[in-house]
């Protein structure tokens, strides 16, 4: 499925003996096989270059490192006065390659869906002047390059990559190593919620502690893990770790709660929503127009 041609790549799934090669990289993608118990999908990026998972459990200090605050703005020209917003979510680094690191949050983060109606009053169809996305990392914020958002409409998950050229690995930030099988995942499974609730300067990278409810099927291929672990608004996009032998994993991609006080807290099993299909696109107007377009059916202009 391409949107507007400026799809860059898919995420497809492959055999894990078709990916054995004589190489360092190689040997790190095999080994991320070899832990999942089977193959999984690959994470390729809109630089051609395959994404690494990490593949060594976090201790529980490392956890906040792995969150980062997502910040985004549009600007919807109108006749007589401009529409904007301005927003914020969490996100979570989950791989990297040798010039950009690739982040997992929510659709609903991306202000998309307010944009789709942003012109509502008029003639329905949205100018899109300005649309932008950036990631703080502590009191570093680098610009979001591209974003993907899976074909599924369903599933409110998004991928993004950021430029990792000017960030420090284990000061800046700390790859979130993604639980590739069910293993260590149960009813009652430690959990911990990282994210930047109520107010991303004061509350910045939280991490709340809870236990599995419940592991729910959703859509096919996608499972959502319920828990207690107390979640704002705010959280939305940021991890879900389960407590292993071997460490800290991500599990998850927190996106809902029933009400403050309720322990009911929802998260999209990563794992499962990697393997579905992103189409990559630019973090920019032109980008923000595709994916209104593909996800939501709406006609889209471009005011530039």
């Amino acid at each position: 499925m391409c949107w507007g041609g400026r799809v860059l790549a898919y995420f497809p799934t492959h055999p894990c003996p078709s990916c054995v090669r004589t190489s360092v990289h190689a040997v790190l993608v095999a080994m991320a096989c070899w832990f999942a118990g089977g193959c999984g999908p690959r994470i390729p990026t809109p630089s051609g270059e395959e994404a690494i998972l990490a593949t060594e459990g976090l201790t529980k200090e490392e956890l906040p490192l792995t969150c980062g605050v997502l910040e985004g703005y549009w600007q919807e020209a109108d006749r007589f006065f401009d529409d904007t917003q301005k927003w914020y979510g969490s996100t979570v680094v989950i791989a990297w390659t040798s010039s950009e690191l690739v982040l997992a949050t929510n659709q609903h983060c991306l202000g998309l869906s307010d944009l789709a109606e942003g012109d509502m009053f008029t003639d329905g169809i949205p100018e899109i002047r300005h649309y932008r996305l950036t990631v703080r990392f502590g009191r570093k914020k680098v610009p979001v390059r591209y974003m993907a958002v899976p074909e599924h409409r369903s599933a409110d998950v998004a991928l993004l990559t950021v430029d990792a050229s000017g960030l420090s690995k284990g000061e800046d930030y700390v790859v979130a190593p993604v639980l590739t099988s069910s293993r260590g995942l149960s009813i009652g499974s430690e959990v911990a919620a990282v994210g930047n609730p109520l107010d991303p300067l004061a509350f910045e990278r939280t991490v709340t502690f809870g236990r599995v409810s419940a592991i729910r099927a959703y859509i096919p291929r996608l499972r959502i893990i319920q828990h207690d672990g107390l979640v704002n608004p705010g959280n939305s996009g940021g991890p879900l770790f389960v407590n292993t032998e071997d460490g800290w994993f991500c599990v998850g991609v927190n996106f809902a709660h029933a009400g403050t006080g309720t322990g009911i807290s929802m998260a999209y099993h990563l794992w499962d929503a990697l393997r579905l299909k992103y189409p990559w696109v630019s973090a920019d107007a032109a980008g923000a127009a595709d994916v209104i377009q593909a996800v939501f059916g709406r006609e889209v202009k471009l005011d530039q």
